[in-house]
């Protein structure tokens, strides 16, 4: 049988997610200096974690009522990581290093199909 998100595990990993974000957002940005490319990066690695924590606080509401706003926060993760990957493609010529973005996208496609099926039972 397979294993079906709740609106609070999906609430907790929203929660996770986004302190994750906002850690590493805030780290890189501090190891930036310099570069103005980290540095946007960096900025929207913290605007996402803030689009994380909402939906983390608001999620219910969000289901029942407008998971548009939902849907766009992980339509963009997944064009960050698309970019990213594709990104690192270009500048290193190695497959091997884009596993990271991989796993981001397969885990917000998941999110998605999870969330889409939350709202439809809310």
């Amino acid at each position: 049988m397979a294993m079906k998100e709740t609106v609070g595990s999906l609430r907790a990993y929203f929660g996770v997610v986004g302190l994750f974000n906002f850690y590493s957002g805030v780290m890189q940005f501090g190891q930036a200096k310099g570069s103005l490319f980290l540095q946007v990066f960096s900025v929207v690695m913290l605007g996402l974690s803030v689009a994380y924590l909402f939906c983390a606080f608001k999620l219910p509401d969000l289901l029942a009522n407008n998971l548009t706003i939902v849907e766009t926060i992980i339509y963009i993760t997944l064009g960050v990581n698309v970019g990213i990957g594709l990104l690192i493609v270009l500048a290193s010529g190695q497959m091997a290093s884009i596993s990271r973005p991989i796993i981001a996208i397969v885990v917000a496609l998941y999110l998605l199909s999870s969330v889409r099926r939350l709202s439809q039972e809310a």
